[in-house]
């Protein structure tokens, strides 16, 4: 009987150290720094930051994300902010974009990723649009946007609701022209929840004002679709 009692033991203290001198194993999915031997995480389709980012002051924010396995951001942190303003759209951006997962060794991996987002002020770009307004002339729309920075929302599209539309929400696809002194013209309706909601659109899209979209540095003309929604609170 002593035998088996003492082989139990000698098998306990021999697994014993394993345990307590490896400790728990890492969860796969924790997340990692990026580094080496990690694909970085890159945005999904339609996820992508504009070529220019407004805001009402100058300035940038570093962000921290935790992008997890399936894409998604989990959590943003601010690294730091030239100022507090910035700070809160910064998080505001990042938490609403969608990445394509990082990986290692080919498979996803939930990963900690740092980026810096610059931010020009809205007031001085809207001074340059201004004062373009006889400067360049429109020149003729591009249809091939190879190489070209598209245009960016500088003072956008604001809704005059009407009471045609019965305080029922509604949407426009709009595609209009974009001069290369980022005024907008020219608006035709590809879908729309109807009539009233598409002249509402296009007299907004008329009074909104863009950053113009850049080929190779140089402002361009060009078509460029973008979806106005009309919501009632």
């Amino acid at each position: 009987m002593p035998r088996p009692t003492i082989l139990l033991l000698g098998l306990l203290l021999i697994a014993g150290p394993a345990i307590a001198g490896g400790g728990q194993p890492k969860p796969e999915n924790e997340p990692i720094e990026v580094g080496p031997g990690v694909d970085p995480p890159k945005p999904a389709m339609g996820s992508y930051l504009p070529a220019k980012l407004f805001a009402a002051t100058a300035g940038a924010a570093v962000v921290r994300a935790l992008i997890g396995v399936d894409g998604d951001v989990e959590k943003v942190e601010i690294v730091e902010a030239s100022d507090p303003r910035l700070a809160a759209l910064a998080q505001q951006m990042m938490t609403s974009r969608k990445f394509e997962p990082a990986r290692r060794d080919g498979h996803p991996v939930a990963v900690w990723w740092k980026e810096t987002l610059r931010f020009k002020s809205e007031s001085d770009e809207l001074e340059s649009i201004e004062a373009c307004h006889e400067a360049i002339p429109p020149g003729q729309p591009l249809t091939d946007m190879t190489d070209v920075e598209v245009p960016v929302a500088v003072r956008p599209a604001i809704v005059e609701t009407t009471a045609a539309m019965h305080r029922k929400p509604g949407s426009v696809t709009l595609q209009c022209v974009v001069d290369t002194c980022g005024h907008v013209h020219d608006c035709d309706a590809l879908n729309s929840s109807g009539p009233e909601y598409e002249e509402a659109a296009r007299s907004a899209a008329g009074r909104a004002l863009f950053s113009p979209a850049r080929r190779h540095g140089e402002a361009v003309a060009v078509f460029y679709t973008f979806r106005i929604d009309i919501r009632f609170r």
